[in-house]
């Protein structure tokens, strides 16, 4: 096994679709201050390529240096931006569902596109009378219009319970 943390001067190819722990194929080393076709340099580094793909491809941080995600321009300009430099649809903000490496899509929300909880709180829609208490307060789980065949339905008729 080859630890390519090791590897200074040389480029590899990180197998489509793997997730960590990432896969390579393709090692190469080599002295040249290009890539070969197909290949970009990662700025700040002697000879680290990686595939032109990977350049802002907004899935991994594939130069050592995070060259190749830092400061990239969101394919959309609506969308917004996290601070872990990730782009999603604005309209992923605020609606109660974690976008964002680093949660900031629901951070200092004034309106909720999910459900609010009397504290403020905002969930997702689709955690309402889910049988699951997702509000502090279990505000979500009351007053539901029926009980699916995987809930107890409570004595007031209007709070679930999940079986177990």
């Amino acid at each position: 096994m080859i630890n390519l943390s090791k590897i200074i001067t040389g480029y590899y190819e990180r197998k489509p679709n793997s997730a960590p722990p990432l896969i390579y194929q393709n090692i190469a080393i080599f002295q040249a201050q290009s890539c070969p076709e197909g290949q970009v340099l990662c700025e700040g580094t002697e000879n680290e390529c990686i595939p032109e793909e990977f350049y802002c491809d907004y899935t991994y941080k594939d130069c050592s240096n995070d060259w190749d995600e830092t400061d990239c321009p969101c394919p959309n300009e609506s969308d917004f931006i996290c601070d872990d430099e990730r782009c999603i649809p604005e309209s992923w903000t605020c609606d109660g569902y974690l976008d964002c490496r680093d949660e900031t899509d629901e951070d200092n929300c004034q309106i909720c596109r999910g459900y609010e909880c009397p504290d403020g709180t905002c969930i997702a829609k689709i955690w309402v009378c889910n049988g699951r208490e997702n509000c502090p307060g279990g505000e979500d789980e009351e007053n539901c219009p029926f009980c699916g065949s995987r809930f107890f339905t409570c004595a007031d008729n209007q709070t679930c319970i999940l079986k177990s």
